[in-house]
C-alpha cells in the first residue's frame, strides 16, 4: 500500500493564507470562467439582441482579457464600418477578435478557430458574438449568431454509425432546437413575402398547388384557415427551417452564423463528418459557420489522405499561444484594482497582531513577495499554456499556508529601502513547488480516490497490482520523449516484447499496464492525441492512433522529476510491495530526515531496476537501452535521481553529511550500470 494511505489529510492540511482569505470574495469573481450564454435572453426580431446579465456585464467589461495586441481603430478600416469610435474604445479587440469579425464580411462560408485546450477559444467566441457584436448597429442587423456547444450530450452524435445517420441527428436533435427561435420570427403564417418566396422553391412547390386548390373551394375566413393549416403542416418538414435561413440570406441579407464549440470531444471520424455537414449546410443555405477545434484534431481530420481540406477549403486562424505568466499578472492586477481599501488585522506565528488601514497595500506586498521568476515559470510550465489550469494553480499557490503572513506584515511596516545590494526577500521556490505538488496537503495525503484532473501527476508509480509498477510510466514517458510521436499499438507491442521475462507469458499483463500508464499520462496532458482529450477507461487506449509528447511531458521528465520536493512527496504516493522502512515525509521532523528518507527510496528503486535488467534477455536489454532507458548513456533512473539529490544536498550546509550517502549510492549504481553497458557494447 501507499505510505500516505496511513495519513488523514485533515491532520496535515496547511491552514489557508489569511491575507488571501480576506480578499477571496474579490479574487473568485476575477478568476471565474466566462459566463454561459442564456438562450432565453436572445432575440432576433429587430436585429440580433442579447440581454446581458449582471455577471456577464461584469465579465465582459472588467475581466475579459485580450490575449493579443489591441487593434488600432484608425489603422484598421473595417473597424470604422463596424463600430462607432466611442463604442470601440470600450471594447477589447485584438488580432484574434478582429479575425472573427473580418470573417463575417468575407466571401468564405466556413471558418475554423484553432487553439489548444485553455487557449481561450470559447471565451473569444462568446465575447465577439454575444458582446462586441451587440455594440455594432451594422453587424447585429446583418448577422445572427447561434451557439452550438458540443461539450454536452447532443442526440448521440458521437455514437452515430455512419455519416448519413450523423447528418440526421445533427439536423434534428442539435441544430433544429437552436434554429427554431430564429425561424419562428421570420416564418409567421401571415408573412406573405416569406411564403411567396418559399413556394418558389421546387422543394415546396406542392404548397402553392395546395393553396390554389383551396382557393377554388373556400373563400374568406375559411380559406384563410385552410391556408394557415397547410402552412403550419409545411413547418413540420425537417428541411423547412434551413430554407428559412436561405430566405434570410437571399432576400433579407441576414446571415445566420453557426458557432460550433467543443467539437473535439466527438472523436476524429465524427468530427470529420461534422465539418462536412456544416460546410454543406453553409454552402446550400447561405449561412456562415465558425468551428473551434484543437490543432491536432484539425490536422487529423483535414490531413488524413481524403483531401477534405481541398474539398471544403475552410478559412482558418490559429490562435496565438497565450503567455500564461502575462495572463496571470493581468488577472492579479485586475484583482488589485477591484480590491476595496479597508482595515485589516493580521496575526503572526508569535501572536503579534498587526492592524493596517489599507488592505490593498498588504495584498500588493504579498503579490510582490510570492511571484518571482522561478515561481512564475513553475506555474506556467505546469499549466501547459492552459489558462484555466493556470488560474487553478494561482489560487492554490496564493491560498497556501506555507506563506508566512507575519513576514509580509513586517515587510509592510518596514521602512528599510531595498537596494541592489539588498535584494527583495522573495519566497523560496520550494514553497510554490510544495503548495502545488500537494495542493496544500489535500490531494496526495487524502484517502479519497484521486481525481484525474490532478494538477500534478506521479510518474514514479503506475498503480497497484501491475507489473513494473514503479517504472512503467517512466518507461513510456522516456519512449515518447525520444520518439516525440508514436502509434500506440507500436508502443504497446514493443514494450510488452521488451519487458517480457524469459519463460513467462507476461505480454497481455504488460499491455494492460501500458494502457493504464497512457491513460494517466494523456489525462494529465503529458501526452496528447488528436482523437481523444481524455480517456475514461484503460481499454480506450486501444482506440488511440498517433500520440505525441507535450512540452509538459518533457518538463516532467527532464526537470520536475529531479527536484527534491517532487521526489519527496511522490515517493509517499507509491504502492510498495513490502515495508522498506520508509516513513512519510510529513512525519519527519525536518528537511534532514526527509532528505535521508529519499536515500532509502532511491536504494529501493535501484534494486527494482537491477532485478529487471538482470532478468531481461540480452536482446531485450539492447531494446530497453534504445527505447525505455533514461537516455542512450544511462540505464538507471535511480542514478539520475541520486546524482540530482547529491547535488541538492551538497549545496545546503545542513544536508552535506547525508549528501555523502547519496554520492556513495550513486557510485554503486554507476558501477552496476557500467558493467551492463560494457556487456551490451561487447555483444555488438
Amino acid at each position: 500500500m501507499k505510505p500516505n494511505d496511513h495519513l488523514n489529510s485533515i491532520n496535515y492540511r496547511v491552514k489557508d493564507n489569511e491575507i488571501f482569505l480576506r480578499h477571496e470574495s474579490v479574487f473568485k469573481p476575477c478568476f471565474a470562467p466566462c459566463p454561459p450564454i442564456d438562450s432565453t435572453r436572445l432575440s432576433y426580431r429587430d436585429g440580433f439582441f442579447y440581454a446581458h446579465g449582471n455577471d456577464e456585464i461584469d465579465f465582459y467589461e472588467h475581466r475579459y482579457l485580450m490575449l493579443t495586441t489591441r487593434q488600432a481603430y484608425s489603422a484598421t478600416p473595417n473597424l470604422a464600418t463596424y463600430f462607432e469610435k466611442n463604442d470601440y474604445d470600450r471594447l477589447q479587440i485584438g488580432s484574434n477578435e478582429l479575425k472573427l469579425l473580418s470573417f463575417l464580411e468575407s466571401p468564405k462560408r466556413s471558418h475554423l478557430v484553432l487553439g489548444d485546450i485553455g487557449w481561450g477559444k470559447t471565451t473569444c467566441l462568446r465575447y465577439v458574438f454575444f458582446y462586441a457584436l451587440t455594440k455594432s448597429a451594422h453587424l447585429r442587423r446583418r448577422y445572427f449568431p447561434v451557439l452550438v456547444e458540443l461539450d454536452r450530450p447532443r442526440g448521440g452524435l458521437a455514437d452515430a454509425n455512419n455519416q448519413h445517420d450523423f447528418a440526421n441527428l445533427l439536423r434534428r436533435d442539435v441544430l433544429a432546437p437552436k434554429l427554431n427561435q430564429i425561424c419562428s420570427v421570420f416564418s409567421q403564417l401571415d408573412d406573405e413575402p416569406f411564403w411567396t418566396s418559399l413556394k418558389s422553391h421546387e422543394h415546396f412547390s406542392s404548397l402553392q398547388i395546395e393553396e390554389d386548390d383551396y382557393a377554388k373551394i373556400y373563400d374568406g375566413p375559411d380559406l384563410h384557415r385552410q391556408i394557415s393549416l397547410a402552412r403550419h403542416k409545411t413547418r413540420q418538414n425537417r428541411d423547412f427551417m434551413f430554407f428559412v435561413l436561405k430566405y434570410l440570406a437571399d432576400v433579407q441579407d441576414i446571415r445566420v452564423v453557426l458557432l460550433i464549440d467543443n467539437a473535439d470531444q466527438l472523436g476524429e471520424q465524427v468530427a470529420g463528418w461534422l465539418l462536412w455537414e456544416i460546410a454543406s449546410i453553409a454552402e446550400t443555405y447561405g449561412i456562415k459557420t465558425i468551428t473551434a477545434l484543437r490543432p491536432n484534431t484539425y490536422h487529423s481530420v483535414y490531413h488524413d489522405g481524403k483531401h477534405i481540406d481541398q474539398a471544403l477549403q475552410p478559412d482558418h486562424e490559429e490562435l496565438e499561444m497565450p503567455n500564461a505568466a502575462a495572463f496571470g499578472q493581468a488577472k492579479l492586477k485586475a484583482v488589485s484594482d477591484l480590491l476595496p481599501s479597508h482595515k485589516l488585522t493580521i496575526e503572526d506565528n508569535s501572536g503579534t497582531r498587526f492592524r493596517f488601514d489599507d488592505s490593498k497595500r498588504v495584498f500588493a506586498v504579498m503579490l510582490d513577495k510570492v511571484f518571482n521568476t522561478d515561481c512564475e515559470t513553475l506555474l506556467a510550465r505546469l499549466s501547459s499554456s492552459d489558462l484555466r489550469r493556470w488560474e487553478r494553480l494561482i489560487e492554490i499557490y496564493l491560498r497556501t499556508g506555507y506563506v508566512d503572513v507575519g513576514d509580509i506584515a513586517w515587510r509592510v511596516v518596514s521602512t528599510e529601502t531595498v537596494t541592489p545590494e539588498q535584494p527583495p526577500r522573495d519566497l523560496p521556490f520550494w514553497i510554490a513547488l510544495k503548495a502545488v505538488l500537494t495542493q496544500n496537503h489535500q490531494t496526495y495525503f487524502s484517502r479519497a480516490p484521486a481525481v484525474e484532473h490532478d494538477l500534478v501527476l506521479n510518474i514514479l508509480c503506475n498503480g497497484a497490482g501491475r507489473p513494473l509498477s514503479h517504472l512503467t510510466r517512466l518507461h513510456v514517458l522516456s519512449y515518447m520523449r525520444r520518439e516525440r510521436t508514436a502509434h500506440f499499438a507500436d508502443l504497446k507491442m514493443r514494450y510488452a516484447k521488451t519487458m517480457t521475462l524469459p519463460g513467462t507469458r507476461e505480454e497481455p499483463v504488460l499491455e494492460t499496464a501500458v494502457r493504464h500508464a497512457i491513460r494517466r499520462l494523456l489525462n494529465c496532458r503529458l501526452i496528447r492525441s488528436a482523437a481523444f482529450l481524455r480517456l475514461e477507461e484503460d481499454n480506450q487506449a486501444d482506440l488511440l492512433k498517433e500520440i505525441e509528447v507535450t512540452p509538459l511531458g518533457i518538463y516532467y521528465f527532464d526537470v520536475l522529476s529531479q527536484l527534491f520536493e517532487y521526489l519527496m512527496f511522490m515517493k509517499d504516493d507509491i504502492y510498495f510491495p513490502q515495508d522498506i522502512g520508509l516513513k512519510v515525509c510529513s512525519r519527519h521532523s525536518g528537511a534532514l530526515e526527509q532528505y535521508r528518507a529519499l536515500r532509502t527510496y532511491l536504494a529501493f528503486l535501484f534494486d527494482q531496476e537491477t532485478d529487471l535488467f538482470h532478468n531481461l534477455k540480452q536482446t531485450n536489454r539492447a531494446a530497453y537501452r534504445r527505447f525505455f532507458a533514461p537516455d542512450e548513456q544511462h540505464l538507471y533512473y535511480s542514478l539520475i535521481y541520486a546524482r540530482a539529490m547529491c547535488g541538492f544536498g551538497e549545496a545546503r550546509e545542513g544536508l552535506r553529511g547525508v549528501a555523502a550517502e547519496f554520492k556513495e549510492l550513486a557510485g554503486k549504481i554507476a558501477l552496476s550500470e557500467r558493467r551492463y553497458l560494457e556487456d551490451l557494447s561487447g555483444a555488438k
